[in-house]
């Protein structure tokens, strides 16, 4: 046989097993034996001695194995334990060491890692060190650490577990549970009641503690607590509701303020926090929009009446629960219906319904202007002294009433064959009578046809006047 062996090539080969901290029941082990000058030795039946140590140089070997090893271009296989068994606790570092024949041992030996070994199965044996009780498991358990050492044992379901300081973690039928022997769901955690129960997360650097909990009502609850706690948003799982900002959701959908503003808000995210559709209440009161399924309405109202409603027909009713028109207004204050307000000053018009006569009635400013009568249609303005200043007795018109100039006229978008209008021409009048000429925003003039019949009138005291005075010469002259 050739003998000074150099060294020794280690290969350690592994075999799958549940539990790392078990003790093997044997080594797949593999190395590389050469001579001196490095050349692989003869291939043959070689007589190896396996030693552990648990120190690295001198003591005493806690464990030896000598057997016949098939060499074979310097290559060899084996299984530390199959001949002599591993009865060692592996709960600490040990050191290998290989003589081949008669040759010593090899220097230095070779430390054995908790990678440098793999597990078969166990036996029923007593397990020893690595803090592990003297009692075995048996089919069906598994360990569990009980605050000391690991036990093996099952509960009383027969499901196996693992469980670190009393607080089990159970897994049975590929289900996980936490806190119970008797998982239902793929993970389920079980903890005692109130906010602080359920899952934890909680940022390191100092932020909010959030909860996700099922309280005993069963309610699921997202919770934000420090020091108080704030429901921010719960699942009532028996009907599916849910609530933001409450934990008693009253409607599929409850949305509650924790103060001021509450607002459901669907937008684009372009804009800022007032843009997009909202739906909600401002302060304490009742605003709501409601898409009624009976009516087949829209509504829309404050404080708990209806103010506005679209009916299935496309009316609109402010004021009114059965709109009968495109747009059917009730007013709700006397001689007053609606307000246009100027685009960019404080000056308005309100109309309405008299509160006695049920005239419709023109106010600016709050000031009455005029009104149509609700009996024949008169159109009445407002005339009163009272209301008036700088008041003058008109000149005489006689003779720019004679120079004014009736005419007939189409408009210029007139294309039909009726009848044409009668009227005067505003750039004619206003050489004769300028006050009764307004131009428009449009910068076209028009005439203040009514006040005609006050130049009319005071035409005719004129002619009365002329007509007395001829009829008193008449006579002067029947009596000469």
């Amino acid at each position: 046989m050739m003998k000074s062996v150099k060294f020794l090539l280690l290969l350690f080969l592994f075999i799958s097993t549940p539990l790392l901290s078990q003790i093997p029941e044997v080594i797949n082990y593999q190395g590389y034996l050469t001579d001196l000058s490095g050349t692989a030795i003869n291939d043959g039946l070689y007589n190896l001695t396996f030693r552990l140590y648990d120190v690295d140089a001198g003591g005493t070997a806690v464990w030896t194995e000598s057997k016949g090893v098939e060499v074979i271009d310097g290559i060899f296989s084996t299984k530390l334990g199959d001949t002599t068994p591993l009865a060692i606790p592996f709960n600490q570092p040990y050191w290998l060491s290989i003589q081949v024949e008669a040759d010593p041992e090899f220097d230095p030996r070779i430390e054995l890692t908790a990678t440098a070994y793999s597990f078969n199965s166990l036996s029923t044996e007593t397990i020893k060190g690595m803090g592990i009780a003297s009692t075995a498991p048996t089919n069906g358990q598994v360990l569990k650490w009980n605050g000391i050492e690991w036990e093996a044992a099952a509960d009383a379901a027969g499901a196996s577990f693992w469980g670190i300081n009393g607080n089990d973690i159970y897994y049975d039928q590929g289900y996980v549970g936490i806190g119970t022997s008797t998982p239902g769901a793929g993970l389920e955690l079980k903890s005692a009641a109130g906010y602080g129960s359920g899952l934890s997360l909680n940022n390191t650097g100092g932020g909010l503690d959030w909860r996700i909990t099922s309280w005993t009502d069963g309610l699921l609850r997202f919770v934000k607590a420090s020091g108080t706690t704030f429901t921010a948003m719960s699942i009532d799982p028996l009907n599916g509701k849910v609530g933001i900002g409450t934990d008693e959701p009253d409607m599929n959908l409850s949305v509650h303020a924790n103060s001021g503003i509450s607002y459901v808000r669907v937008s684009d995210g372009t804009s800022g926090p007032t843009s997009g559709l909202r739906m909600g209440m401002s302060g304490s009161g009742n605003a709501y929009i409601i898409n009624d399924e009976t009516a087949k309405s829209l509504s829309i109202g404050t404080e708990g009446t209806t103010r506005m409603r679209i009916s299935d027909a496309g009316y609109v009713g402010i004021n009114v629960t059965t709109p009968t028109q495109i747009v059917h207004l009730r007013q709700d204050a006397a001689n007053r219906g609606f307000r246009i307000q100027h685009q960019s000053t404080a000056d308005y018009w309100d109309n309405g319904i008299g509160t006695t006569t049920n005239n419709y009635k023109f106010y600016f400013n709050n000031l009455f202007r005029a009104d149509i009568s609700s009996t024949d249609g008169a159109y009445t303005q407002s005339s009163d002294r009272r209301l008036k200043q700088d008041i003058e007795d008109m000149s005489s018109v006689l003779n720019k009433v004679n120079q004014l100039k009736p005419t007939t006229f189409h408009y210029i978008d007139y294309t039909g064959s009726g009848p044409k209008s009668t009227g005067f021409i505003a750039q004619d009048v206003e050489l004769l009578f300028p006050d009764l000429v307004r131009e428009g925003d449009d910068g076209y003039k028009g005439l203040v046809y009514d006040g005609f019949a006050v130049i009319a009138i005071k035409a005719i005291q004129e002619q009365q006047k002329i007509i007395e005075d001829l009829q008193k010469r008449i006579e002067e002259l029947e009596n000469k």
